[in-house]
């Protein structure tokens, strides 16, 4: 597992099978990705890109809505 801080102060955090979640006003919300394999890393960007990367070359990555 692994975890980041957005801009806007929550965490996004990445797992086993492509698992995220993200830290917002206080609980974990699922977030979705796509990917079934598993996620090692993530940063965020300082424009608020998310992005992860994982087994098999895998790099996922997505804008956050809040940021």
């Amino acid at each position: 597992m692994a975890i980041d801080g957005l801009p806007n102060g929550e965490l996004i955090a990445v797992g086993t099978r492509g698992c995220a979640a993200i830290l917002r006003d206080g609980q974990w919300q699922a977030e979705s990705t796509s990917v079934s394999v598993g996620l090692r890393d993530v940063c965020v960007g300082y424009d608020g890109a998310v992005y992860a990367v994982g087994d098999q070359g895998t790099i996922v990555r997505r804008h956050s809505p809040r940021a």
